[in-house]
């Protein structure tokens, strides 16, 4: 599990207590990749969850167990790495190498990563570039969740890459409340098909069906979209 909600890494500190720590984090390999010393922090950067049931838990934490001077080095992780001939590699090409490294050393069955919340360059990356199986978007059925997931489909589209994404997304119905949970869950379901028939499916073209092949649309009481089998989570993450 990768906590690249870096300026809030909450993850780190709910799934590795103090004492569990490693000495180094993303933020530190990010830096000093810059400067070609990455190897220095790689094997000092993952740690085992006390969580670990039948298996274990690795956790790559946002920093490690001492954080040093961790709001300098925030203003340096996204910066692109020049190498001696003068090219260029972005910063989300340079987490993609990281994730590459980390899963050629440790070999895990899956990979997690938390990204942070809203729509900027570090959620960007995580959805259209690390080249995810599968790609949670978590919603609280309200005004502000649903604007802003418009918002980002609307992007998709523009740029082209919705074809790319849209059959890898699973929206999460997080924060059910336990009063009324069906009524919730109904309505968080409908305005999730809302906004995925105006946004994200095809138009039906007249005497063809939804769901098939060749159009990628589904009528809201099918069941047949995997996108749209809302999960239902109390909590973030439960393990038992």
């Amino acid at each position: 599990m990768l906590d690249l909600d870096l300026e809030s890494p909450g993850l780190s500190s709910a799934l590795l207590p103090e004492d569990r720590r490693p000495f180094y984090g993303i933020t530190d390999w990010l830096v000093e990749d810059l400067v070609n010393n990455a190897d220095v922090v790689f094997e000092n950067m993952v740690a085992t969850s006390a969580l670990s049931h039948n298996g274990e838990i690795l956790v790559v934490p946002a920093h490690g167990a001492n954080p040093g001077e961790y709001i300098a080095k925030l203003g340096r992780v996204w910066m692109p790495k020049l190498d001696s001939d003068g090219k260029r590699e972005s910063w989300s090409d340079r987490l993609s190498r990281l994730l590459d490294s980390l899963e050629t050393r440790w070999s895990p069955d899956v990979t997690l990563i938390d990204s942070r919340a809203g729509i900027d360059e570090v959620a960007s990356a995580c959805i259209t570039e690390l080249s995810a199986s599968t790609i949670l978007l978590f919603a609280v059925d309200g005004d502000q969740t649903w604007s802003g997931y418009r918002v980002l489909f609307q992007h998709w589209n523009k740029t082209g890459v919705v074809r790319d994404i849209r059959e890898r997304l699973q929206i999460v119905g997080a924060m059910i409340p336990e009063v009324g949970m069906e009524e919730y869950f109904d309505g968080l379901l409908e305005r999730a098909w809302d906004i995925f028939s105006e946004e994200l499916y095809d138009e039906v073209p007249a005497g063809e069906i939804s769901g098939e092949d060749s159009v990628w649309s589904y009528d809201q009481f099918e069941g047949s979209d995997p996108t749209l089998m809302l999960i239902l989570i109390q909590m973030f993450l439960m393990l038992s």
